[in-house]
């Protein structure tokens, strides 16, 4: 029976295996970076497609110039929000690994 229950434990969601190991403040961080990530790719594909609307679109040179300003600036804001990710989220694996305890106060260290 234990080994059917580790099995499925495997499929779980990722929130949910960590939700049975963590506690609540770790489990809120790690959310809120994920929040945090998607809405950099969001903000990264709005201005990726605004670039490539101007660009192909217009006839206008300032929308050309604008196009070709906002491609490069989807591009760097991706990857700023992908080292930000990457970096909470060692943060939070060397912060749930060192066993701090919950009054030590996660939430005014990571930024």
């Amino acid at each position: 029976m234990n080994l059917l229950k580790n099995a499925v434990g495997i499929f779980a969601p990722r929130s949910e295996r960590l939700a049975r190991k963590t506690s609540p403040d770790l489990l809120r961080t790690h959310l809120a970076n994920d929040r945090t990530f998607l809405a950099f790719i969001r903000t990264a594909l709005t201005l990726f497609i605004v670039g490539v609307t101007f660009i192909r679109f217009f006839d206008a040179a300032i929308f050309k110039i604008l196009g070709w300003f906002f491609v490069p600036i989807s591009i760097v804001t991706f990857f700023v929000g992908f080292v930000r990710y990457t970096r909470t989220e060692t943060f939070i694996a060397e912060f749930k690994k060192d066993g701090e305890s919950k009054e030590s106060g996660l939430a005014g260290r990571i930024s």
